[in-house]
């Protein structure tokens, strides 16, 4: 059964089990989740993790910062276990998801929520690869031109 929840505290230090558990396609990618868990050791992002019966799947994680010189809610990484990368689920929505596509959506979510209650005009996020611009695409985010950087406006409230 999966469940979303927020990291915090210990979860967030390199010798946990939530770190030790996910499983990397290399050191680099290693070395960068840990630098996004230290991001949020110091407040500057919230990572929610998704977990298949207690064990990591992957996590999403989100800041408050500015895009275009306006409030926003970055995405400022996405990530996913390899054991789980390329697989649909049933259980995270009809048609079947992929993990990715689960905590896009949840963050889109979030993120309109967070919205209502704090002035924020974009989702934004830069991309990793180009390869994934299709799959943000499906979304609605618009990659701004000649940049890396992808954003998403938030509906007015």
């Amino acid at each position: 059964m999966f469940s979303l929840g927020l990291a915090s505290g210990t979860d967030l230090l390199p010798s946990h089990s939530l770190f030790r558990n996910f499983q990397y396609s290399d050191a680099d990618e290693r070395n960068y989740v840990r630098q996004v868990f230290k991001f949020a050791q110091n407040k500057a992002a919230r990572i929610h993790v998704l977990k298949d019966d207690d064990a990591p799947c992957g996590f999403v994680a989100l800041s408050i910062d500015t895009f275009n010189n306006v409030p926003s809610i970055n995405i400022a990484y996405l990530f996913t276990s390899a054991q789980y990368r390329k697989r649909t689920y049933t259980e995270l929505g009809e048609p079947p998801k992929r993990i990715s596509e689960y905590l896009i959506g949840r963050a889109l979510l979030m993120a309109v929520d967070i919205s209502k209650k704090v002035p924020l005009r974009y989702v934004a996020l830069q991309l990793a690869a180009d390869r994934h611009e299709a799959l943000y695409r499906q979304y609605g985010f618009e990659r701004a031109a000649g940049t890396n950087w992808m954003s998403l406006v938030l509906p007015s409230v």
